[in-house]
């Protein structure tokens, strides 16, 4: 029975950790499915009558930047509808170069005016 507990212990640390993380539900799961993305994450809706018969809807896509402002670095992840920024998260930024502070959250106004 400690090996069993050990094991679970041991494979929650062992999990890859992402900085951006993505809960998906939709009627075709029995639950929500879930996956991580490191720098970039992109999906891109088709709407018609089938895979064959549908025309692009919308694109959206997720980023993680790190950059430099007034010698000073941040990590900004953005999220862009059909490449207009929707909503921007703001942290400072690590020695490692991950998210540190969460500073703020924005909406459609770029912290960095679109410099990435």
């Amino acid at each position: 029975m400690c090996a069993y507990w050990f094991f679970q212990w041991a494979f929650l640390f062992m999990a890859k950790s992402y900085p951006i993380w993505v809960n998906v539900t939709a009627c075709i799961y029995k639950s929500s499915k879930s996956y991580g993305i490191r720098n970039t994450g992109e999906q891109t809706y088709h709407v018609g009558s089938s895979a064959s018969n549908s025309v692009e809807f919308v694109r959206t896509r997720i980023t993680k930047r790190t950059v430099t402002l007034n010698d000073a670095e941040y990590v900004i992840f953005r999220y862009t509808v059909d490449d207009v920024i929707i909503k921007q998260a703001v942290f400072t930024s690590t020695k490692k170069g991950t998210a540190g502070t969460f500073l703020r959250i924005e909406t459609n106004a770029p912290f960095t005016n679109g410099s990435y």
